[in-house]
């Protein structure tokens, strides 16, 4: 954890550099991935999580500055986090992955709507439009064959003794995997990322009140200063990789001109 007294140097050393990324993020790297035409499926992938991402980079250096929206930072550091995950795993181009990615795409909405159904089912509630609506959709028997199917492809089954009908294994990830089995197989580094983060991005995202009860300004700023400083790495880091893996914006004089820039702006901070 950062020291109290450093973190509101941390917090503006660092939303500079996070600004500066940003911009030339906006510049360089937006404007190619928009006007590519013939992206592959693997590198719509990569576009669409780091799109995400940059999204989120934005909306963080509105709040960054502000110790009392670190609720905001942090649960961009989490999301940040997660899609700094996705676009490293995405960078293999693993066919079998882009199948996963877009499969979750293709099937997470109808499981959501199927869940929220059968919790109303359950509790005895009537359905009210929304619901009436959304069934009347998922309950067409070849649409229902086809997303049972392609989960089923996808994630497989649900391993269970002594039954007969299987389970589908619907996933909570395209992978299929937890942030900290995701992290486990990209490696260490990705580890310590996740055990820096993790807890204190977790409690803002569910409202947990160990975060905030009995807690003073400067833990806030605290965890204002751990957020700002891993979302520059995981934003510096996602943009390297697709610098060197979108072909729209893959050359070696913006990688250059990359490198130069981390370096100028890394110069001096502690």
């Amino acid at each position: 954890m950062v020291n109290n007294s450093n973190a509101n140097k941390k917090i503006q050393e660092y939303g500079k550099i996070l600004a500066s990324l940003h911009e030339f993020a906006s510049e360089k790297i937006i404007p190619g991935l928009a006007n590519s035409r013939d992206l592959s499926r693997a590198e719509s992938a990569l576009e669409a999580q780091y799109g995400q991402l940059y999204i989120w980079v934005e909306v963080l250096l509105q709040v960054i500055k502000q110790p009392l929206y670190f609720g905001i930072v942090l649960t961009g550091t989490r999301t940040i986090f997660e899609l700094h995950l996705d676009i490293h795993i995405l960078k293999a181009k693993k066919p079998s992955d882009v199948s996963k990615f877009f499969g979750f795409v293709n099937t997470a909405g109808f499981r959501a709507i199927q869940k929220a159904i059968n919790t109303a089912k359950n509790e005895n509630l009537p359905f009210d439009e929304w619901l009436s609506y959304f069934k009347k959709i998922i309950d067409h028997p070849s649409l229902k064959r086809r997303k049972e199917s392609t989960a089923a492809r996808l994630w497989g089954y649900k391993k269970q003794r002594g039954k007969r009908r299987r389970k589908i294994n619907w996933p909570d990830h395209w992978t299929g995997k937890s942030p900290l089995e995701r992290a486990r197989d990209l490696g260490p580094e990705f580890i310590k990322v996740y055990l820096r983060i993790y807890s204190p991005t977790c409690w803002c995202i569910h409202a947990n009140p160990v975060v905030v009860v009995g807690k003073p300004v400067d833990y806030l700023v605290n965890l204002a200063a751990v957020g700002c400083v891993s979302t520059c790495q995981m934003f510096k880091d996602s943009t390297d990789v697709v610098l060197k893996h979108m072909r729209a914006v893959r050359s070696k004089r913006l990688q250059k001109e990359f490198e130069l820039l981390c370096h100028r702006i890394y110069q001096g901070v502690s």
